[in-house]
């Protein structure tokens, strides 16, 4: 490892350095993965410190968190006179930076492979990651574009021509598959309740609405309770082909289609009562926007 450190950038040894500073103020004996953590958060005017920043950590907030998470692995303090060693995790991620940048050629070891190394070294071990609530896939993301667009031939990264790291665009990739997740749970949601509404229907209120002479309304709601269930599904499977928000709002317009327009079927056809039946087309306008909005994002799709 002494002759790979040659490699290393000035920045990526200010890392290791900043490492040390922070095991001593902590009074550990070793340099471990939460202190180049708090590195990777002190370096000034880098993309390793946008990037945790951008996730939300915060230098004293993190100086907490790993406090906690090292108290348990680090009972001896530094003895006055003692160098302060690498722990072993500390010396897998250091290989893990050297393979990333030799899996893409790169000569020179910079503070994104170090953090690459000590993501991937968290894909396996997630406890720190997890304790300060940082998305592993989304500073992966971040570093990867970020050394894409920089040339790493020299002792430094430069920035490549005609190549462009935009960040807002790793951030909007990571909402759309928020939206796709969330739009699954909804359908999900939905779908369990039309189910259970049609079944209950069938049997626990079949007395009452052939006394309300409802029976039809009701499976009309239990219906349209179904088909946007499975449309709210469709929207979340769109959303995987089509980069564009508009297809939550049609997911959401389903959803409150469902809620307006079968509710109140479902109110009307138990109480009779006649206002629910104003109610209704509220929910069912809801339903051909969606529609519309589908065939809208199609439409205009490039």
């Amino acid at each position: 490892m002494s002759q790979k450190m040659e490699r290393f950038t000035p920045a990526a040894r200010r890392v290791l350095s900043l490492s040390q500073e922070e095991a001593e103020r902590l009074h550990h004996s070793e340099i471990n993965i939460g202190h180049l953590l708090l590195a990777f958060i002190r370096l000034d005017k880098s993309a390793t410190s946008d990037v945790l920043h951008d996730a939300g950590a915060e230098i004293e907030d993190a100086r907490k968190v790993v406090r906690n998470f090292l108290s348990d692995e680090l009972h001896t303090t530094k003895r006055l006179g003692n160098a302060i060693e690498l722990s072993g995790d500390l010396k897998k991620v250091l290989e893990f930076s050297v393979d990333e940048a030799r899996s893409r050629g790169h000569m020179i070891i910079a503070p994104e492979h170090l953090l690459l190394g000590l993501v991937r070294y968290q894909e396996k071990q997630p406890e720190l990651f997890d304790a300060l609530e940082l998305d592993p896939k989304v500073i992966q993301e971040e570093m990867r574009s970020f050394i894409q667009a920089h040339d790493y031939s020299d002792g430094s990264p430069r920035k490549r021509k005609n190549h462009s790291y935009d960040k807002s665009k790793i951030h909007y990739e990571k909402e759309a598959i928020d939206m796709t997740r969330q739009l699954i749970l909804i359908g999900g949601i939905v779908m369990a309740l039309g189910v259970a509404l049609g079944a209950f229907g069938a049997h626990g209120l079949e007395a009452t609405l052939k006394a309300n002479d409802r029976v039809d309304t009701f499976h009309t709601g239990t219906y349209y309770h179904l088909i946007h269930g499975m449309a709210i599904f469709i929207v979340a499977w769109l959303s995987t082909v089509y980069d564009d928000p508009r297809l939550a709002w049609a997911g959401y317009l389903f959803l409150a289609g469902v809620i307006l327009f079968s509710g109140s079927l479902y109110v009307l056809s138990i109480s009779n009562l006649s206002i629910m039946g104003a109610i209704a087309p509220i929910g069912g306008a809801a339903f051909i926007i969606g529609w519309v909005i589908i065939a809208w994002v199609a439409w205009t799709a490039k």
